[in-house]
């Protein structure tokens, strides 16, 4: 499976661009045998880096904004041998409703002004 179409790159905002956190997610990312889950919400194509939200093997207290890479994703194997996939039939949507947990979380985590930015 394609873990990024063409269609995915047009419509994801480019990493740089400030956006509130309550972004859009453009695509959906999991492990078919766990409760790994990455939410994209901003992409840098020269980088190959996400910002998003990322549900952790554990539970909710262990979930965090950040920063994970296409690389990381392709060489993801988890319980099986099992790869990362890309959800298909994910469509774009608030973080808020893609992900409750993700709106939670920021009480435990601010960024400070300029931290989307990637440099």
């Amino acid at each position: 499976m394609k873990l990024l179409t063409k269609k995915i790159l047009v419509g994801i905002p480019r990493l740089d661009r400030d956006d509130e956190y309550d972004a859009i997610v453009h695509v959906k990312f999991f492990d078919p045998c766990g409760r790994w889950t990455w939410y994209a919400v901003a992409y840098d194509p020269e980088e190959e880096m996400f910002f998003g939200y990322v549900v952790g093997p554990f539970d909710e207290t262990c979930d965090e904004w950040g920063y994970f890479g296409l690389a990381e994703l392709k060489s993801f194997r988890g319980r099986l041998g099992l790869g990362i996939e890309r959800d298909m039939y994910f469509k774009p949507q608030l973080m808020s409703v893609a992900c409750p947990a993700a709106q939670r979380a920021l009480g435990r985590w601010m960024p400070e002004e300029g931290e989307m930015n990637h440099a």
